[in-house]
């Protein structure tokens, strides 16, 4: 996924100017044209032409009066909106970007992918003044051959910033909070995937648009060559938790239940065939060799799907434990300042711990644990008053205030961390679309 949720207002374009450049290139009325002056300082020609004036066209975007709007829930807006934002996302094709805000809310629907003629005017050798039109693309595409019409090198940093404008100028949204998304990236490792011929015919004759299709690909898979069930039916009907010495409570485990199939998702797609990275963690849950050893397996064994699903039972049941082992270390009653935030035990489960396990399956255990502590003590305990919280918001505040820290371990709390949680609800949503439960986060507004 091409993401850019920290981009700042002097990161650079392809063409090396700035994006602040761009919008000072184009002026504070862009929206109505395109100096052949401003092109050249986008990066489009290599030197500008002079004496040039300009002449408007009209900005086509949908206002945001006609926007379909996002429904709000009372108290986990928050967390709505990440989630929207995200699903937005995974549901995106080839030939769409989207735009969000800084709360990560999509700013109106995908923007499809489509050509401009700018018109401009300059003097030709006579001194008098004629028009011209400057061709606006995607980027650049293959004319020929299997991949015509798909991207050569990703999508043109200035065809974005042309829409960006317009929806700044549209929203009233200022340029440099809204950022852009696509799934280039994606489609093009796809295409380039040796492994799987099939995705890459089906996606080259259209079947396959969106994220969430290639997702399809491999979710969908047979799991194994005795049992006819998909990849993503044996992970709902057969996840389970060690729970020989573990009390998980029955709201955390239906949570869990719900929402890890997200996790694959995020991970890896579903794609059991994943190289090892640096961290030795491969194939479809990104388990390490680490871990393999943990569970009974050789560092290096290749774990088939059914066995991977096995493994990630018992590392959450574990991590569940070792969770609250980090947090009271030292101190049995660590948390009770976060459980009184809560209504409830089932709702502190629910809202806190849960998105929680999630979470260390990114960050690890360690700073997980780390950071809670720290939050309760450094943040919670210092509030002259509690309030009660009846959805995500107190689990967001604490990925607020981990942000960037490590908390004495070797590991960061990054971008990805922060991010990890809603956007594994988000896959979670849409992977399990047609199936039924009664976790309150797969919610109709979404």
């Amino acid at each position: 996924m091409s993401e850019k949720p920290h981009i700042t207002k002097e990161s650079k374009t392809a063409s090396g100017i700035t994006r602040r450049g761009v919008l000072k290139a184009v002026g504070a009325n862009a929206l109505g044209f395109l100096s052949m002056g401003a092109i050249a300082k986008m990066g489009m020609l290599e030197e500008p032409i002079k004496d040039v004036q300009e002449t408007p066209i009209e900005p086509e975007v949908q206002k945001p009066e006609e926007q379909e709007q996002i429904a709000t829930i009372e108290h986990s807006d928050r967390m709505h909106a990440l989630v929207s934002g995200y699903l937005a996302q995974v549901r995106l094709s080839r030939t769409e970007i989207l735009f969000t805000d800084i709360h990560h809310i999509p700013v109106g629907k995908p923007v499809p992918f489509a050509e401009y003629d700018i018109p401009y005017q300059e003097k030709d050798a006579e001194g008098k003044l004629v028009t011209k039109l400057y061709k606006l693309t995607p980027g650049e595409v293959y004319e020929e051959g299997p991949l015509k019409g798909f991207l050569k090198k990703g999508i043109a940093p200035e065809w974005v910033e042309y829409e960006q404008m317009k929806y700044s100028e549209a929203f009233g949204i200022p340029f440099d909070e809204l950022y852009d998304s696509n799934i280039e990236p994606d489609v093009a490792a796809a295409l380039a995937n040796p492994r799987e011929p099939a995705l890459r015919e089906s996606i080259i004759k259209g079947e396959r648009k969106t994220l969430m299709d290639i997702v399809h690909y491999f979710a969908d898979k047979q799991v194994s060559e005795h049992d006819t069930r998909s990849r993503l039916q044996y992970l709902n009907e057969e996840l389970r938790f060690d729970e020989t010495d573990l009390n998980l409570p029955a709201v955390t485990q239906a949570n869990l239940l719900y929402l890890f199939p997200g996790v694959v998702g995020k991970e890896s797609k579903y794609d059991i065939g994943i190289p090892k990275n640096s961290d030795t963690a491969c194939s479809a849950f990104q388990i390490t060799d680490k871990v393999r050893v943990k569970y009974g397996f050789a560092a290096g064994a290749n774990l088939t799907f059914q066995e991977q699903v096995t493994v990630a039972g018992k590392f959450i049941a574990d991590s569940y434990r070792q969770f609250f082992g980090v947090v009271q270390e030292k101190d049995p009653n660590a948390m009770s300042t976060i459980r009184k935030c809560f209504s409830s035990e089932e709702k502190f489960q629910e809202f806190f711990v849960v998105p929680c396990l999630l979470n260390l399956y990114n960050c690890g255990v360690d700073l997980m644990g780390k950071a809670v502590k720290a939050f309760e003590i450094e943040v919670l305990a210092k509030r002259d008053s509690l309030q009660k919280y009846d959805g995500y918001d107190l689990f967001l505040e604490l990925a607020d205030f981990a942000h960037g820290k490590s908390f004495g371990t070797k590991a960061t709390y990054g971008d990805d961390a922060r991010e990890y949680v809603p956007y594994v609800i988000a896959y979670a949503i849409a992977l399990n679309a047609n199936v039924s439960s009664n976790v309150r986060v797969a919610s109709s507004d979404f």
